[in-house]
C-alpha cells in the first residue's frame, strides 16, 4: 500500500506543476554532467564526494560547475545523517565556462535521509538544511525536501526511478525552485552504475520572469560498499 506521506507529495507535485503553465522557458536543451563516489569506511560512516556541470545547450555553452563532498552516518539501518561543504560556481551563459563569473558560492549543508517500501518500490525521502555563502559577503538560507522513487526491473540489471524536489527559503516569497526527473539506469557491476534521465527544473524569483530549464542527465555512479548487499541499495546523485 502507498503510504500516507507519497499520497502527499503526489498531491503537492501536481499542484506545483499544474502552477507551472504559462511560464516563459529557456531555449534549448541542456546537458547536465554529474559523477558521484561514495565510499563506506565501515557499517556507521561513509564518506561521498561529486562533481557537476551543466550546460545551456547539447552539448555546449558550459556555464555551471560545482565540487562538494561530506561525511555521513547511519545510525540505524535506511536512515543516514550527513554533513557536506562545497563550492559552486556560475559562468555567463553563453560560452563554455565564459568570464566574469556571475556567482562564486560556498555552501555547507545537515541532512537526514530515510527510506521504505512500498511493494517492488523503494522510496527515499531527503531533508536538508543549507547555509549559502557568496563572494561579496551576502549569506542565504535554503530548505530542501526530495522523494525519490526507484523501480527495479525483474530479472535484469536496468531500474526506473524518478524524484521531485521543493527548494524553499526563509525570504518573501519562499518558494525558490522546484526540479522533476525522471529517467533510467543499468548496474554494470555492484560498483559502477550509469544513469540518464530528463530533468525539469522550475526557477522563480520576483524580480525577473520565472523560467523552466530543461536538461539531459548523465551520471556516473561508483559504490564502494561492501557492507550492504547490491539490491538494497537505490542509485541516486546527491543533488
Amino acid at each position: 500500500m502507498v503510504t500516507q506521506r507519497f499520497r502527499k507529495a503526489i498531491i503537492i507535485t501536481i499542484a506545483l506543476l499544474t502552477g507551472f503553465k504559462g511560464r516563459t522557458q529557456t531555449p534549448g536543451l541542456g546537458h547536465w554532467n554529474v559523477i558521484n563516489a561514495r565510499y563506506d569506511i565501515n557499517k556507521t560512516w561513509n564518506l561521498f564526494v561529486e562533481g557537476q556541470a551543466r550546460s545551456q545547450k547539447l552539448p555546449y555553452d558550459y556555464f555551471y560547475n560545482e565540487i562538494k563532498g561530506g561525511l555521513g552516518y547511519t545510525p540505524a539501518r535506511g536512515t543516514n545523517l550527513l554533513v557536506g561543504v562545497g563550492k559552486y560556481t556560475t559562468y555567463q551563459l553563453n560560452g563554455n565556462f565564459k568570464s566574469p563569473v556571475q556567482f562564486r558560492e560556498f555552501r555547507l549543508w545537515e541532512q537526514l535521509t530515510f527510506n521504505n517500501e512500498a511493494g517492488p518500490l523503494k522510496f527515499e525521502h531527503r531533508y536538508r538544511i543549507e547555509q549559502r555563502f557568496y563572494k561579496g559577503g551576502n549569506y542565504r538560507n535554503r530548505f530542501r525536501y526530495r522523494i525519490n522513487a526507484t523501480l527495479p526491473i525483474p530479472n535484469s540489471r536496468v531500474y526506473i526511478n524518478g524524484f521531485e524536489e521543493v527548494f524553499l527559503t526563509n525570504r518573501t516569497p519562499y518558494f525558490e525552485r522546484n526540479r522533476l526527473y525522471v529517467g533510467a539506469g543499468y548496474k554494470f557491476t555492484s560498483v559502477f552504475t550509469f544513469q540518464v534521465g530528463y530533468v525539469s527544473q522550475y526557477d522563480y524569483n520576483r524580480n525577473i520572469n520565472p523560467y523552466t530549464k530543461k536538461f539531459l542527465q548523465t551520471s556516473l555512479l561508483f559504490n564502494l560498499n561492501k557492507h550492504q548487499k547490491q539490491e538494497a541499495k537505490q542509485p541516486a546523485t546527491d543533488e
